[in-house]
């Protein structure tokens, strides 16, 4: 059986805004819906909520640079 984590935006903006621990969860999902926007950050939408593997994550941040 396959194990996927799959991260919501509030923890993919803190795992890209590592560096910046007083943002709050409205400003980091902000920030991330602005990288879905701006820089093609590919997020599945379940119910009212965006998600994305891990492992995609992952991939997405080893082709931006970032």
């Amino acid at each position: 059986m396959f194990n996927i984590q799959l991260l919501d935006s509030v923890a993919v903006g803190k795992i890209l805004f590592s560096d910046q621990p007083q943002l709050s969860d409205k400003a980091l999902q902000e920030r991330v819906y602005n990288l879905r926007k701006n820089k093609n950050l590919e997020m599945k939408k379940l119910g009212k909520t965006f998600y994305i593997s891990k492992q995609k994550l992952e991939n997405w941040v080893k082709e931006t640079n970032l």
